[in-house]
């Protein structure tokens, strides 16, 4: 067998394996409605969930995204009355032990320079 034939065979299982794990997590992915207000998300946890987002490829690796993790229950307060749209909403920003809050640099061709000359 060539190894022309040997790497489209090798190919062709990797991508239908990753296919798979996709599937896989995509089908066994549940929505939260209520969170347990005592539960803490561990620090690890939260550090390893914000790497991985933070290093997550974007168009030309320009990583437009700023990510802020709200704990402070008096700001994730008024996250709720300001930012959910509709009062059956707002619990779920009061009741979780921390919240994301993405933000995303909408002009990021102003940058360009400045990233250019680094």
């Amino acid at each position: 067998m060539s190894s022309a034939i040997k790497s489209s065979s090798s190919m062709a299982l990797a991508t239908s394996a990753a296919s798979t794990a996709f599937r896989l997590l995509a089908r066994s992915r549940k929505s939260t409605r209520r969170f347990d207000s005592k539960r803490q998300i561990p620090l690890a946890v939260m550090k390893d969930v914000l790497q991985t987002t933070l290093t997550s490829p974007s168009g030309f690796n320009l990583q437009p995204v700023q990510v802020i993790i709200i704990q402070a229950k008096d700001v994730k307060n008024q996250l709720a009355e300001n930012a959910m749209l509709g009062a059956g909403n707002q619990y779920r920003i009061r009741d979780a032990s921390a919240v994301a809050v993405f933000l995303c640099d909408l002009e990021i061709s102003k940058r360009l320079p400045r990233i250019i000359d680094l």
